[in-house]
């Protein structure tokens, strides 16, 4: 832990936001020689994503172990009321999804999940994309 002005203690995460395209091990590997020892992973709109086809449950837990860094968090599926891949309007069907993710989180080794309310979050992270 990093402790700032006395008492206070920051615990500072890379975030995969700032590199897309990076998969999983690649990205562990810029945290790590940026020294951060935290990541926080997005399910959605990052080739590091836990849920990459080329990816599995155990081989994320074995990458964060063998580079020595802690997983501090997962972002998950927006809660839209609306299924992932359509627009249709279809909140149990949402619910279902966010339950499934909650479920990848704890099997990937988190206890921290974020989450958006609102169909305007996939528009929004598009422009992260871009960096």
């Amino acid at each position: 832990m990093e402790v700032l002005g006395g008492d206070t203690i920051v615990q500072l995460t890379f975030s995969t936001t700032v590199c897309p395209k990076l998969l999983l091990p690649q990205a562990l590997s810029v945290a790590k020689s940026l020294e951060f020892r935290r990541i926080q992973l997005e399910r959605s709109n990052s080739a590091s994503s836990p849920i990459h086809e080329d990816t599995s449950v155990r081989m994320v837990r074995e990458r964060l172990s063998s580079a020595e860094i802690e997983l501090s968090g997962l972002t998950i599926r927006s809660l839209t009321g609306r299924k992932a891949d359509s627009n249709e309007r279809n909140l149990a069907y949402n619910l279902r999804q966010i339950e499934w993710d909650i479920h990848l989180a704890r099997a990937i080794g988190t206890k921290n999940i974020a989450f958006f309310f609102g169909w305007w979050v996939p528009k929004r992270l598009k422009i992260w994309s871009k960096v």
